[in-house]
């Protein structure tokens, strides 16, 4: 099984090439380079031909989703006269049309059968490889980083290029031997408990909750954080694209008040309150009054004798001569009532401090 995709894996090859056909795809490679079927490495004495990696497992996928979704193939997303798709991981390929996918039709897959028509090499030995990495997490390249020494949560410092591969290859490596004995442990009959004590924290789990909204918001703005760990920050992003499908009008409101906005302390307040010169508060407040006036008329158009009395009543204190001077100058900006009362009310808060 491929990451995520691949239920079922039947034989390969052929004399001299490998032939691929899935539902809505085809492909064909030649052999003259590394065999790689589904991220999985095949020691052969023939090898494919290709630009990139040559996985053709994944290429086939890649170009039966492009096709599904009326993309094309790979060969326009990753041309082969670019010299950055030279040797490029098929991986890579496979995760940008997934990610196409589920940008452009928002679906899922849920399963694909992928066969391999051939006399040899024989891959069914193989085959708990290419299953495992549907089930674990194996960090990219990119994403293999130091232990910052400032954020115990987070990473800094680039890691050298063998070491990254290392890294990779034990996560690979714990991953395989653990998904087999728990395979030979369940196949054995022992109880599910025990068996899948053996395996590693970095295996994909999935399950159903219940939770309300209040606490769904305040773990986002914990882990939407540039300063999360990186895993926990993706997994934050999901869950969000799923509030804001569910809760749009709320999750704008989070976006503005709590991701975007701003909290100070009394200490910082008055620190703030003490350097802003004399004078900035006051005007600040008196163009939230005019623009609040003018959002209501927008809203509700009222007559031009009703609007000096509506100034008043939301706090306006200039004089009705100064009023219908600044009114008729027409550079009042408008906004959002709700926001321009509660920014308000935070000025008069700033003032009394002063």
């Amino acid at each position: 099984m491929c990451p995520g995709f691949i239920s079922s894996l039947k034989l390969p090859t052929a004399h001299g090439a490998i032939i691929l056909f899935t539902p809505s795809s085809f492909n064909a490679h030649i052999f003259a380079r590394k065999l790689i079927l589904c991220g999985v490495k095949i020691p052969f004495h023939k090898t494919l031909i290709a630009h990139s990696d040559g996985d053709l497992g994944y290429h086939a996928i890649s170009d039966g989703i492009l096709g599904a979704i009326s993309e094309g193939d790979i060969g326009i997303h990753f041309p082969d006269t670019s010299k950055k798709n030279k040797n490029l991981n098929s991986a890579k390929i496979l995760k940008y049309t997934y990610e196409l996918m589920k940008k452009k039709i928002n679906r899922d897959i849920k399963n694909i059968d992928l066969t391999f028509i051939g006399e040899e090499p024989k891959f069914s030995k193989y085959q708990k490889k290419m299953k495992v990495k549907k089930n674990f997490y194996i960090p990219d390249e990119e994403h293999i980083l130091f232990q910052s020494k400032l954020n115990k949560q987070g990473r800094s410092g680039e890691v050298p290029a063998d070491l990254k591969k290392k890294v990779q290859d034990y996560f690979r490596d714990i991953s395989d031997k653990s998904y087999t004995i728990y395979s030979e442990l369940n196949d054995a009959g022992i109880a599910r408990e025990l068996a899948r004590a053996v395996l590693p924290v970095n295996l994909y789990t999935e399950w159903y909750w219940k939770n309300d909204l209040h606490k769904i918001l305040h773990f986002l703005s914990l882990r939407l954080d540039p300063h999360a760990q990186y895993e926990i920050r993706i997994y934050a992003e999901a869950m969000a694209e799923i509030v804001k499908k569910i809760a749009p009008f709320a999750y704008e409101a989070f976006k503005d008040y709590v991701v975007g906005g701003m909290r100070f302390s009394s200490i910082e307040q008055a620190r703030l309150t003490e350097k802003l010169p004399d004078g900035v508060i006051d005007d600040l407040l008196g163009d939230a009054m005019y623009s609040i006036v003018a959002t209501l008329h927008r809203n509700k158009p009222r007559n031009e004798d009703e609007l000096f009395p509506l100034y008043q009543k939301n706090g306006g204190q200039d004089s009705e001569e100064d009023f219908q001077l600044k009114w008729s100058a027409g550079e009042i900006e408008m906004g959002n009532v709700r926001e321009l009362r509660e920014f308000r009310l935070k000025l008069e808060g700033l003032k009394n401090i002063r």
